[in-house]
């Protein structure tokens, strides 16, 4: 265990797909309790080096072999669901919905947002109540982690999180006083398997 994994009950491993190209955007998450996850990540590892895979990649999965790990790692993903458990979420947005087909929308804010919809859904409603989270998103995304994890640091337990989304600060003090997140580490997908099965 990392010493940010030891200090929470929970991880989840993210990754986003489309950001701010194309009609259709999506981010994937993959949460499990703490004791599983190096368990889960090393098996996750071993398949990809049985496939010959170094990093599985959604945008690589024209090829036979990359298609063979994907149900290698949906099979083990499926199983552990009912061991470890572990959980796999997926969120898809469509920007010509109405919700979201705003002329100048700015594609940040609405990523917060529907990372905060996810969490929401995931993080505080279907893991146990008390539940501390370490989040591992991949580095690559378009996310500023870093700072958001800095101001986690920063915030006073009498700040009082106000309830607008809109803004950067606003959403990195609801990840700490509603959704429990303990820190933020941006990982290498490469390095990460589990990062790559949210992929």
């Amino acid at each position: 265990d990392s010493p940010n994994m030891a200090s929470s009950s929970h991880v989840a491993y993210s990754d986003e797909t489309h950001h701010n190209v194309g009609r259709y955007r999506g981010i994937g998450l993959v949460t499990i309790p703490h004791e599983s996850a190096n368990g889960s990540s090393a098996e996750l590892r071993r398949l990809l080096d049985e496939s010959d895979v170094k990093e599985f990649q959604w945008k690589k999965f024209d090829s036979a072999r990359e298609r063979f790990a994907a149900c290698k790692m949906l099979e083990f993903a499926l199983d552990q669901i009912g061991v470890a458990p572990m959980r796999l979420d997926i969120l898809v947005w469509d920007t010509e919905d109405s919700r979201h087909k705003i002329r100048g929308r700015d594609d940040t804010g609405n990523l917060h947002r529907m990372y905060h919809h996810l969490f929401k859904h995931v993080l505080c409603e279907r893991w146990p109540d008390g539940s501390t989270w370490c989040l591992y998103p991949d580095e690559q995304g378009e996310m500023d982690w870093e700072s958001v994890d800095y101001f986690l640091d920063k915030v006073s337990d009498r700040f009082e999180a106000p309830r607008d989304l809109f803004s950067g600060d606003k959403f990195r003090i609801r990840l700490k006083r509603e959704f429990r997140v303990e820190t933020i580490t941006p990982v290498d997908s490469q390095q990460e398997p589990l990062v790559q099965l949210a992929d």
